[in-house]
């Protein structure tokens, strides 16, 4: 990337440049989408029209977050369960925005693998790793 981001918060509407979308693909940078905050501010008018399920399915690197979430009334439990309420998504599916929050984290990589570890063992799942 030109301006070398080591994220991107809010990248719903990425999908409107494929070159782009290809860039975030290869270089795997985060995406921090506030799925909540993207329904109250009408990005989309509804949790079903997210696209916050299809973009991990393409390989982006997206993670669940809450903004401002005493305004928006959406903490990281509500906005998880808001995406998992909307979108059919398996157990797999849902760690995923975990495992790529831990990917995107500025914690050292022996961290990262220890996060790591610790959520494959509470989920009783065989390793998924971490880009």
């Amino acid at each position: 990337m030109l301006l070398k981001v080591s994220r991107i918060d809010h990248g719903v509407r990425c999908v409107e440049d494929s070159a782009l979308v290809e860039q975030l693909i290869a270089e795997q940078v985060p995406l921090t989408i506030c799925s909540l905050f993207n329904t109250k501010l009408r990005v989309f008018d509804t949790m079903t029209q997210h696209n916050i399920v299809e973009l991990p399915r393409r390989d982006l690197c997206v993670m669940i977050n809450s903004d401002d979430p005493a305004y928006f009334r959406g903490y990281m439990t509500a906005n998880f369960l808001a995406v998992a309420e909307a979108h059919p998504m398996s157990v797999r599916d849902i760690a995923k925005y975990t495992f790529n929050g831990i990917h995107a984290s500025f914690i050292s990589k022996y961290e990262k693998h220890r996060l790591e570890a610790w959520v494959n063992e509470a989920l009783g799942m065989t390793a998924l790793a971490i880009r």
